[in-house]
C-alpha cells in the first residue's frame, strides 16, 4: 500500500509518489491485459470439457444399444430354443424315441455353447468400452482440475487488479489534498 507523507516537504518527493503511481498503474495495466487471455483459456477448457462429456455420452448411449442388442439376441436365441425344443419333442415322441432325445440334448449344449459365446463376446465388448470411456473420464478429471487452477487464477489477477485500482486512487486522493494544501499555503 502506497503511504502518501502527512507533508510534502520538496518537490522531489511529489516526483517518487508520481513515479511510484505510475509504475503501479503500469503493474496493474500487466495484470488487466492477462485477463483476457486467462478467459480465453477458460473457455477453450470449457469447451473440451463439453466435447468430452458429449463423447462420454455418446459411448454409454452404445454400451445401453449394445446391452439392448444383446438382450433381444438372448430372447430371440431362448425363443429359438424353446421352439426347436417343442418342434423336436414333437418329432422325438412320434417317430424318433430316444435317438430324438440325444439329439434334443445335442441341440442344448450347442444352445449353451452359443449362449456361452454370446455372453463372452458382451463381456469382451463391454470392456472395450470401458478402456475406451477410462482415458475420456480422466481427462475430464485433468480439465476440470485445469478449469478451476484457471478460475483460481483468475479471481487472483482481479483480486490484484482491484488492490492496484484502489491504491492509486487513494494516492490520487492524497495527491490532490496534498496539492491543495501547497495552494492554500
Amino acid at each position: 500500500m502506497l503511504m502518501i507523507p502527512a507533508s510534502f516537504p520538496s518537490r522531489s518527493t511529489g516526483r517518487t509518489v508520481r513515479e511510484t503511481l505510475a509504475i503501479e498503474k503500469a503493474t496493474a495495466a500487466a495484470l488487466a491485459e492477462r485477463v483476457p487471455q486467462l478467459e480465453c483459456t477458460i473457455s477453450d477448457l470449457r469447451m473440451q470439457l463439453e466435447a468430452a462429456n458429449t463423447t462420454s455420452a455418446e459411448m454409454r448411449a452404445n454400451l445401453e444399444a449394445e446391452r439392448k442388442t444383446y438382450a433381444a439376441r438372448v430372447e430371440e436365441l431362448e425363443k429359438m430354443g424353446t421352439e426347436i425344443e417343442r418342434n423336436f419333442a414333437v418329432l422325438a415322441s412320434e417317430v424318433l424315441g430316444k435317438n430324438s432325445e440325444n439329439f434334443l440334448k445335442l441341440m442344448s449344449e450347442r444352445f449353451a455353447k452359443h449362449k456361452a459365446a454370446a455372453d463372452k463376446d458382451l463381456e469382451d465388448r463391454q470392456k472395450a468400452i470401458e478402456l475406451l470411456v477410462k482415458p475420456v473420464s480422466e481427462s475430464l478429471s485433468k480439465f476440470e482440475h485445469t478449469v478451476e487452477e484457471l478460475e483460481k487464477s483468475r479471481v487472483g489477477a482481479y483480486s490484484a487488479i482491484t488492490e492496484q485500482v484502489k491504491n492509486l486512487t487513494e494516492g490520487q486522493v492524497g495527491l490532490r489534498t496534498e496539492t491543495s494544501r501547497l495552494v492554500q499555503a
